[in-house]
């Protein structure tokens, strides 16, 4: 999908999801814009995500 093709799809979800009351942030712009030129996949996402949770977890310390 060219860049063209690509801003009217993230235009089309924008639209969709502010009227089902979200908000998406310029970061999640950007993120789908790359997903829908091929840039990035569901499975690289998913996993990005994993490690942003990982690391967050490793760092939080329980205290009873």
């Amino acid at each position: 999908m060219d860049s063209k093709e690509a801003d009217r799809a993230v235009r089309r979800v924008k639209a969709t999801m502010e009227i089902e009351g979200f908000r998406l942030s310029k970061k999640d712009l950007i993120i789908l814009k790359e997903v829908a030129q091929g840039r990035l996949s569901s499975d690289l996402l998913i996993k990005e995500y994993k490690e942003k949770i990982l690391n967050i977890t490793e760092n939080f310390k329980y205290e009873y």
